[in-house]
C-alpha cells in the first residue's frame, strides 16, 4: 500500500502529459486500437501493431490489445492520453510491489544469517521504494507506449520471485515459467523474429 502511494506521488504526476515520441505510431494514429473488435487481428497482423509496420517491426499483440481495452474504457472516439498514463502509473506501482515481493524472498533467504526478518524486510522495502520514486524510471511512465517495458519488468520480477522460492515447490517453477513467457510476449518478440 505504501509503495503504491509513493509510486503515485513520485511518478503519478504525469496526468497532464499528452502523447509523445512513438506514442503516435503505436497508440494515437493506430486504427486497430480504436476498437476491441480488432483484438484478434493483433495476434496475426503486423500492421495492427504500428502505423508504420515496415519501420517498426515489432509483434506485441498483448500490449496492443491492452491499448485497445484502455481506449474502450476511456469511451472517446480519439485515444485519450490520460488513461494510458494512468495505466502506466498503476502497472509501475504494481511492478514496485512485485520488486518488493522478489527482494523480500531474496533478502529473507540469503541475508538470514546477518539480518533479522524485520531488517531484511526493511531492506526489501527500501529497494522497492527507491524504484518507485527514482526519476530514472519515470520515462516508462511518462511515455505511454512504454507499457510493454513496465509489463515485461512486472512479469520478469514475478518469475524471479517464483524461482527464488524453495526448490521443492514445483508449482512455483511452473508459475515462474508462465510469468517469464508473459514477460517475453510483452517485450521479446521483435525485429529479428519478424524478418
Amino acid at each position: 500500500m505504501l509503495l503504491g502511494i509513493a509510486d503515485a506521488a513520485g511518478v503519478g504526476t504525469n496526468r497532464d502529459l499528452g502523447f509523445v515520441w512513438d506514442d503516435d505510431y503505436f497508440i494515437r494514429d493506430l486504427p486497430s486500437v480504436r476498437s476491441v473488435r480488432h483484438i484478434p487481428e493483433m495476434f496475426y497482423r503486423l500492421d495492427a501493431q504500428a502505423t508504420l509496420p515496415e519501420d517498426f517491426r515489432v509483434f506485441r499483440p498483448i500490449r496492443t490489445a491492452h491499448y485497445a481495452l484502455l481506449h474502450f474504457l476511456a469511451g472517446q472516439e480519439i485515444p485519450q492520453p490520460w488513461i494510458y498514463h494512468l495505466a502506466n502509473v498503476l502497472w509501475h506501482g504494481g511492478t514496485a510491489m512485485m520488486l518488493f515481493a522478489a527482494a523480500d524472498v531474496c533478502c529473507c533467504r540469503d541475508w538470514a544469517a546477518i539480518l533479522s526478518a524485520m531488517e531484511a524486510r526493511s531492506w526489501s522495502f527500501g529497494i522497492a521504494l527507491a524504484f518507485a520514486v527514482h526519476p530514472a524510471v519515470s520515462e516508462v511512465v511518462c511515455w505511454a507506449k512504454s507499457l510493454d517495458d513496465i509489463l515485461a519488468a512486472f512479469f520478469t520480477l514475478a518469475a524471479l520471485r517464483e524461482l527464488l522460492l524453495p526448490p521443492e515447490n514445483q508449482a512455483a517453477r511452473w508459475r515462474g515459467l508462465v510469468f517469464f513467457a508473459l514477460a517475453v510476449l510483452f517485450k521479446g518478440i521483435c525485429r529479428a523474429v519478424l524478418r
